[in-house]
């Protein structure tokens, strides 16, 4: 038995909370001491005396870097420093610890987005003027780089890569209208919202618009803020927006005629770009919004896609297996026995599900082993039932409701088991060609 691996998380050298990246530090600062240079003895004693906590990797790291400030290890330090600054909020030496990295790394995308954002809060110049040379410079970083084809992990790059742009250009928006120019940072700030529309970015239009004299347009987008479904929105910031959007209002027309017709027409406007979105992201994953295996249409190694709701009716034994999983191989032709014990059974679909993040293994894998060709691959489906290793065989009942799972190899038992479970299933005794008499 084995875990399914996951998709690697997008990969930040700096991302790792401080504690743990401190602690590298420590050892690695342990092991330095060994030779007893001066460096090294000031490094474990600044590690030492910080006392584990964020505070104390500022003070303490500070002045080790004052005392050596040519020190090899000084990117390791200024990232302790930096993930510091983040866990105590400190703008000023996010911002200073962060230029500080973004000098030998200025794609690292984690940092900076927390310099630009810390940049933007101290508010004056310098500040603003470097919020705004960042955020350009993270508009134009590359996004993670497309595998091709569909399915939830392409979903998932597209909608992150849209998210990423849209708040880069809110970034360049704000940094523009603060340094004092609302009619150029109002259009940016739309292009952001039309990018991946969410409240803060309908907030920034409606802003900026207000700012450079455009009180219509700015109304419809606090308009759009305020009704936009946003999990990071709270009551509190609806409320806020709902009392600002009744005193922008008034101010444009003079009394609140109107206003609830606005919302109302705002609602429909921004419902129906929400649905357009959600039906262009499932041309690339059809499972996207799937609450149920039934919802499902698993794409083929060969062939159509299959809607499994054209299952309903039918008992469907599904088989997890993947290229790598040498139980699976081992497994494969019992479950190809039970198969073949049910063939032509009309209340019962086999499935073999694969589950690789390779796709591009698979045909050569099921070449060389001889496998069948009649392969769907898991899009999801894996997550919602949460198979977690393999191999894993799971029952649906008619109804399509999970009767059985069956996890990791059973050599002993597997056919009579399977079969037993998918007579249960069929609400019978009958099971199959060899009823019981068949075993491993």
């Amino acid at each position: 038995m084995r875990n399914i691996p996951r998709p690697a998380p997008a990969r930040f050298p700096l991302a790792l909370a401080s504690l743990a990246l401190a602690w590298s530090v420590l050892a690695a600062g342990a092991l330095w001491a060994q030779t007893g240079s001066p460096e090294e003895e000031a490094l474990r004693h600044a590690l030492s005396d910080s006392n584990n906590s964020p505070q104390g990797y500022i003070r303490e790291l500070t002045a080790f870097l004052d005392k050596f400030p040519q020190s090899q290890r000084r990117s390791e330090v200024e990232g302790v420093l930096f993930r510091s600054a983040l866990n105590l909020k400190d703008l000023d030496r996010i911002a200073a610890f962060g230029e500080n990295i973004l000098a030998r790394d200025p794609d690292n995308r984690m940092v900076l987005e927390n310099v630009t954002a810390a940049e933007l809060k101290l508010g004056k110049e310098p500040h603003l003027s470097k919020a705004l040379a960042h955020a350009r410079h993270l508009e134009q970083i590359p996004g993670e780089k497309s595998p091709g084809g569909t399915g939830p992990e392409e979903a998932r790059r597209r909608v992150e890569e849209e998210r990423a742009k849209a708040r880069a250009l809110l970034y360049i928006a704000r940094a523009t209208g603060l340094l004092g120019k609302a009619a150029e940072a109002a259009p940016i700030a739309v292009k952001s919202f039309d990018t991946f529309p969410n409240a803060e970015s309908a907030r920034e239009a409606a802003n900026w618009l207000a700012e450079a004299g455009n009180h219509a347009e700015a109304v419809r987008y606090l308009a759009d803020a305020f009704i936009m479904p946003d999990t990071k929105v709270s009551d509190d910031d609806r409320a806020s927006d709902r009392l600002k959007l009744g005193e922008m209002y008034q101010k444009w027309k003079g009394s609140d005629a109107g206003l609830g017709d606005l919302i109302l027409s705002e609602y429909d406007r921004t419902s129906a770009l929400l649905a357009e979105r959600r039906m262009a992201l499932k041309q690339v994953d059809p499972n996207l919004q799937a609450a149920s295996p039934l919802e499902f249409t698993l794409s083929a190694l060969e062939g159509a896609p299959l809607k499994l709701a054209s299952l309903q009716g039918k008992v469907i034994v599904m088989d997890f297996w993947a290229t790598w999983c040498g139980p699976c191989r081992v497994q494969h032709p019992l479950f190809e026995k039970v198969k073949e014990r049910f063939r032509g059974h009309p209340g019962v679909v086999f499935l073999a599900v694969n589950a690789d993040e390779d796709r591009t293994a698979v045909a050569p894998f099921v070449k060389a082993e001889g496998w069948s060709r009649e392969t769907y691959f898991e899009d999801g489906l894996a997550a919602l039932l949460r198979v977690n290793s393999l191999p894993t065989t799971l029952i649906f009942d008619k109804n399509g409701k999970l009767m059985d799972r069956m996890i990791g190899f059973l050599p002993d038992r597997f056919t009579e088991q399977l079969t037993k479970e998918i007579g249960q299933a069929l609400g019978s005794n009958a099971e199959g060609k060899e009823g019981s008499r068949g075993g491993s």
